[in-house]
C-alpha cells in the first residue's frame, strides 16, 4: 500500500522545536519505506515488515535509525528516531 499524501510531525529531545513535512509511506508484505525532503534533499528510512505493526528502520547510509509502531486498522504510525546526531520522536498520519 502507498500513502502519497501523508503528514510527518517530528520533535527533537534536545530542542524546543518541532517540524512537519509531507511524506510518502510505502508498506508491502516485506518492507516499509518512509521518504520526505529535507534542506539537503530526499531522506529515506527503510525497514522490514514482519506483520506485527512494529518496524525498525534505517537510512540507506546507516546514519539514521528509527522505530515506528502501528495499531491494527490505524492510520497513525508513531515512534522514535536518531539521525545526524539528534534524537527525537515522530508521528505519521497516513493519507
Amino acid at each position: 500500500m502507498i500513502w502519497n499524501n501523508s503528514k510527518l510531525e517530528s520533535l527533537y529531545y534536545s530542542k524546543d522545536e518541532a517540524w512537519g513535512s509531507p511524506c510518502v509511506v510505502k508498506i508491502t508484505d516485506d518492507e516499509i519505506l518512509v521518504e520526505y525532503y529535507e534542506d539537503d534533499g530526499l531522506c529515506q528510512f527503510v525497514g522490514k515488515n514482519n506483520g506485527s505493526g512494529h518496524f525498525e528502520l534505517r537510512t540507506s547510509d546507516s546514519s539514521g535509525q528509527a522505530t515506528l509502531h502501528q495499531f491494527p486498522n490505524s492510520h497513525l504510525l508513531e515512534g522514535a528516531w536518531v539521525f545526524s546526531g539528534e534524537r527525537g520522536m515522530w508521528r505519521i498520519e497516513l493519507a
